[in-house]
């Protein structure tokens, strides 16, 4: 086996895109890890990065790839400050065996919003302070075919969130939104 494949069976790796758009990882014990305040934070233990040497280079093009350790609960809290201008943004969950993703995030300067992605891969929780109608795509491998799911086209009210959760066993995808006003 490769680095690749032996670091994809022990973490979740976090891939960010989008200009100026950065990322803070919380554990469920509140302990932190990016950037905060422009100050490299690394309170989670085992949670590494690779990609980016120094904090300049970081805010001129953007996240690392994040590692995270499977096992470890966390929420990805997506921060516009230092943007100017609308951007898009995708953020990406890889683990071994299954992705997920919310992809087409429509940021305005100052938005903040985050995403709560199940360490074994099996939900991912959106909740936006912006109005939205971001792509998201979860898949995952099985003994006899590889699945993939994509929810496109509803719209998130600012305030709300979205939580898909997938029933691997029955091959289902559950969907259910807090707070939002529009029907899916």
């Amino acid at each position: 086996r490769n680095g690749l494949e032996q670091a994809a069976t022990r973490y979740n790796q976090i891939w960010v895109e989008g200009e100026n758009v950065h990322v803070l990882l919380t554990d469920g014990q509140g302990r932190r890890f990016g950037l905060v305040n422009g100050k490299m934070v690394k309170e989670i233990p085992g949670v590494k990065f690779q990609g980016i040497d120094s904090i300049d280079l970081w805010e001129e093009s953007g996240d690392p790839i994040y590692y995270v350790p499977v096992g470890i609960q966390f929420t990805i809290s997506i921060d516009a400050a230092n943007i100017k201008e609308v951007t898009e943004a995708s953020i990406a969950m890889i683990g071994p065996g299954y992705d997920l993703e919310v992809d087409a995030i429509r940021l305005d300067p100052g938005q903040k919003d985050s995403i709560k992605f199940a360490s074994d891969g099996k939900s991912l929780t959106y909740q936006t302070d912006s109005n939205e109608s971001p792509i998201f795509v979860l898949g995952y491998e099985s003994k006899g075919a590889d699945y993939g799911f994509i929810v496109r086209g509803m719209s998130i009210d600012s305030g709300s969130a979205v939580t898909l959760n997938l029933d691997k066993d029955k091959g289902l995808l559950n969907l259910s939104s807090q707070g939002n006003k529009q029907t899916a």
